[in-house]
């Protein structure tokens, strides 16, 4: 990853690279222009919550603002923090839901060590046919959780606890692949819009010395 500290990737394309110690997050406002909006419902508020990086511990940390909190998922387990709640360290694919918005924290890479492949190798494979069946919900860990049990409900319960942590991994390596697929699609077309006003000015130009 290259271009900031962290990255924050999410739904309707949000891509947003953290470029200092901490940003502050909310509803779009031409009063707070320094705020990363993430949108305008009524439900955020303006300063809902801040991302920062807590020098002491070194570690990303979010502090919830808005008095309708956040949801936040990672290791398996979805948590909703309000202002009472003390700042949370976020994890490498740490998935965040603020209202009706969500998002990945995701890390430089070699800040996060992968599940074990080796020893998890089917539990991987159950994962991505899940997320590649379902493309419309695949960042959405809690949805791939419960198709993948439907599909194979022995791996519930105390039997594969690594299952959370594979799916949290697996879904957050997804949306960055989405989302660089994406710029890769819309450089090619860009390029390909570039050739083929080449290739016009260049007819044009052998038509007129044709015509002269």
């Amino acid at each position: 990853m290259s271009g900031g500290f962290a990255r924050l990737v999410g739904m309707n394309g949000f891509d947003f690279y953290i470029r200092d110690l901490s940003v502050l997050m909310g509803r779009r406002s031409i009063k707070t222009p320094y705020v990363l909006s993430i949108g305008d419902g009524k439900l955020l508020s303006r300063h809902h919550a801040t991302i920062f990086y807590d020098i002491p511990s070194s570690e990303w940390r979010i502090k919830i603002l808005g008095k309708n909190g956040v949801k936040i998922t990672q290791d398996g387990t979805t948590v909703t923090y309000d202002p009472t709640s003390s700042p949370v360290i976020l994890k490498h694919g740490a998935r965040i839901e603020v209202c009706d918005f969500w998002f990945f924290f995701l890390k430089p890479q070699g800040q996060f060590d992968p599940p074990d492949m080796d020893n998890n190798e089917p539990i991987f494979n159950l994962c991505n046919k899940a997320i590649e069946k379902f493309p419309e919900h695949n960042f959405d860990p809690d949805f791939i959780y419960k198709m993948i049990l439907e599909d194979a409900p022995w791996l519930g319960g105390d039997k594969f606890p690594n299952l959370p942590r594979i799916i949290q991994f697996l879904v957050a390596k997804a949306a960055e692949q989405n989302k660089i697929s994406k710029e890769q699609n819309s450089v090619a077309l860009l390029n390909q819009s570039e050739e083929q006003g080449s290739n016009t000015n260049s007819k044009i130009q052998q038509q007129k010395q044709n015509e002269t």
